[in-house]
């Protein structure tokens, strides 16, 4: 099981060519992690890490699969609440096959440390054919990237209604994602939503919409977060779905922008 949090995360900022990661396909996410979660219950030491049987394993991956994935939207918008609620699922889970979800970072670690200690560790595997397999992963992982990115772009309206943008876009830009019709939560129907890559720092980018929208406030726990009205209540992935709002965010060294606007 890749861990549940830092997987979550690093979609969240996952960042390819040309497109920015911050809604992503369920069935995309679906597949990445049982092909992720299946190497490491085949796995004896991150398994024995765990304390846990690879049947376990392989039990805990369909039930959260089923139950913490399976329920959400189509296209997973990815924010830190998100991620709360796909964390705090699959620790519930986690406790039922008598493990800590939380120790599996760890034990990540500890398998990844092994096999880069152990190039022979698969059985029937030449040490030295070691640096050719090592090769072949990297161009499978590239594949599955491209196809990440194709899957992102086929779940995008383009540019083609781009014009039906009525907040500002922050100029030059990297188009990424466009839902024009809106996004789709658990039946509940939200405004549209685009996401882009901007050319300057989130600072700079964040000062440019404070100025074009001084209406718009900054939300007290998420101050990259401008929203035209403030909510109460906890942050939520539902939130602030029908409330026009920017969110500008940073990684690695590049800066992305999710505009929800009413058109």
């Amino acid at each position: 099981m890749r861990p549940i949090s830092s997987l979550a995360l690093s979609l969240s900022l996952v960042a390819a060519p040309s497109i920015a990661v911050d809604s992503v396909p369920k069935e995309m996410l679906q597949r990445m992690m049982t092909k992720s979660m299946a190497e490491q219950c085949a796995n004896e030491v991150y398994t024995g890490c765990l304390g846990i049987s690879a049947n376990d394993c392989h039990q805990f991956t369909k039930s959260y699969l089923s139950q913490c994935i399976s329920k959400l939207p189509d296209v997973i918008h990815m924010n830190p609440a998100t991620e709360a609620e796909m964390v705090a699922c699959g620790t519930q889970i986690a406790a039922k096959y008598g493990f800590d979800a939380e120790k599996s970072e760890i034990c990540d670690e500890q398998m990844e440390a092994y096999e880069d200690a152990n190039p022979d560790w698969a059985e029937g595997i030449d040490p030295n054919d070691h640096e050719a397999l090592m090769a072949a992963e990297m161009e499978n992982r590239q594949q599955e990237m491209d196809e990440f990115v194709d899957s992102m772009r086929e779940a995008s309206g383009g540019d083609s209604r781009i014009g039906e943008v009525t907040l500002p876009i922050y100029e030059p830009y990297e188009l990424g994602i466009h839902l024009a019709d809106g996004m789709q939560m658990e039946g509940i129907k939200g405004l549209p939503v685009v996401t882009f890559k901007a050319a300057g720092s989130v600072e700079k980018v964040l000062a440019f919409y404070k100025q074009k929208l001084p209406h718009f406030k900054s939300a007290p726990d998420e101050p990259n977060l401008l929203v035209e009205k403030l909510l109460p209540g906890d942050a939520s992935m539902y939130k602030y779905i029908n409330v026009p709002h920017v969110s500008v965010y940073g990684a690695d060294g590049e800066t992305y922008v999710q505009l929800v606007y009413r058109r």
